[in-house]
């Protein structure tokens, strides 16, 4: 019987099929290579691409996968890269997963898995394989659970568990001296405000003062849902304790249909009050219930009165 092979033309539809692309390096001398079905991966004809990475080989005197590390794959995964080539020529195989900079149709960076194998005839290495799978869609899919996961299901803030977490780790790692603050916000007569509405308008100024901190809060600061009525807030850089509190006070007041659903504020400082998170959110918390009774609804944590 006819030994059947597969050749180029068929490897090249069964990559298009099925979203793979396909490298082959000779390592006996020449160290040429051949790709198949850029397009899949790259969003790029194998011409361009061979063309581009030669191009950035010969200007920068790099080797090729510094070259395809450069050029294609996203900047926080070029040290997973560089690590998985240690283990590769070690164990002459590796696998793992990727970010790079190439945009699938919805415009997100494409994520690919990829697989390298050495190929050795005795103890020569004389080819080096990779197999890559576009898993963009898989992947967005299971970030996306675990995001959820993170998030309180019902204002989507992070949940307690998450922003304790967050909030730990942006104090671990603030430069000494930083000007940071942590916030506890509490709606007040919220239980009469619910119970004498009802829940469904109950539910409605949740969502409020969520959309609310979601939407002016800065991108480095961190704010969630502790539970019931109480909001948790981590500013992570402010100027003056004055400008501080100028920042806070759009978080007293919420319109929700003809209602005004008020809200007090208690803060406490990073490195001045306290420098863990449980004692800036005991320090918070003190400094809420004299929020309560503040005509201004914003109190700072005063340690005097210790």
């Amino acid at each position: 019987m006819r030994q059947i092979e597969i050749n180029e033309i068929d490897a090249l539809e069964l990559c298009k099929a099925s979203n793979f692309t396909i490298y082959v390096q000779d390592l006996t001398g020449e160290y040429d290579y051949k790709l198949i079905n850029t397009e899949s991966i790259l969003n790029l004809p194998v011409e361009e691409v061979r063309a581009t990475l030669n191009s950035y080989i010969e200007q920068n005197n790099c080797s090729l996968v510094e070259a395809a590390s450069s050029l294609y794959i996203d900047e926080d995964f070029k040290g997973l890269v560089k690590k998985q080539f240690i283990e590769l020529f070690r164990t002459n195989r590796c696998n793992f997963v990727v970010r790079i900079n190439a945009l699938d149709s919805k415009n997100r960076k494409k994520w690919l898995k990829a697989t390298f194998v050495i190929k050795t005839e005795g103890d020569i290495a004389t080819k080096l394989l990779a197999i890559f799978e576009d898993i963009t869609d898989s992947r967005y899919e299971i970030l996306s659970l675990e995001e959820a996961t993170r998030r309180d299901l019902f204002t989507g803030l992070f949940n307690k568990t998450n922003a304790f977490k967050l909030i730990n780790k942006k104090i671990e790692s603030s430069p000494k001296g930083k000007k940071c603050a942590f916030a506890i916000l509490d709606l007040d007569s919220f239980k009469h405000f619910n119970d004498y509405y009802g829940h469904d308008v109950g539910d409605l100024v949740l969502e409020t003062v969520a959309k609310c901190l979601n939407t002016h809060i800065a991108s480095t600061d961190i704010v969630g849902r502790f539970g019931g009525d109480e909001f948790i807030l981590y500013i992570d850089d402010y100027e003056t304790e004055e400008s501080l509190k100028e920042y806070l006070k759009r978080f007293l007041s919420y319109k929700v249909g003809s209602h005004i659903v008020k809200a007090s504020i208690g803060v406490s400082l990073l490195n001045k009050d306290a420098t863990t998170f449980n004692r800036l959110f005991k320090h918070a918390d003190e400094a809420l219930y004299v929020a309560k009774k503040n005509q201004d609804k914003i109190a700072f944590y005063n340690s005097k009165k210790e």
